[in-house]
């Protein structure tokens, strides 16, 4: 991601050009592409490339905040991770509702039960260990 942020914000014609260019030839291959081609072609601006470069920088210090506070063993970068994977469920639902896929719900299944797990590991870790009464044996003698 770091490369592709680097690309989108130091060469934004260039990637224009590039873009332009895998839009034209999936388009005119009448390959099974060419929607997405024509989509590509449709959508494309140098603004919507400068807004991929944010998306991508976004997602760069983000992933590399992760990394330095996981290696850190940071309490709390697992609420990081989990944040950052739980915002993508909402996207992969709506992405498999629009088209069904198996691979598309093992993707949101396994997700999902990562998330739940991150912060089910990070809520017990959280809470002091329960206190139980003294049995016979364990109680203080009084004093009186």
């Amino acid at each position: 991601m770091l490369a592709l942020s680097l690309w989108l914000t130091l060469a934004p014609t260039k990637a224009y050009e590039v873009v332009a260019e895998i839009a034209y030839q999936l388009s005119s291959a009448g390959s099974i592409f060419a929607p997405l081609g024509d989509w590509l072609a449709s959508h494309l601006s140098l603004r919507a490339v400068r807004g991929g470069a944010l998306l991508a920088w976004i997602d760069t210090l983000f992933t590399a905040a992760e990394a330095v506070l996981l290696i850190l063993r940071k309490p709390w970068s697992e609420w990081l991770v989990a944040l950052g994977l739980g915002a993508l469920l909402p996207l992969e639902i709506v992405s498999l509702g629009r088209r069904f896929g198996i691979g598309k719900l093992v993707v949101l299944a396994i997700n999902a039960v990562v998330v739940c797990y991150l912060v089910w590991r990070r809520s017990r870790q959280g809470k002091p260990a329960p206190k139980t009464p003294p049995g016979p044996s364990e109680a203080r003698p009084t004093v009186h």
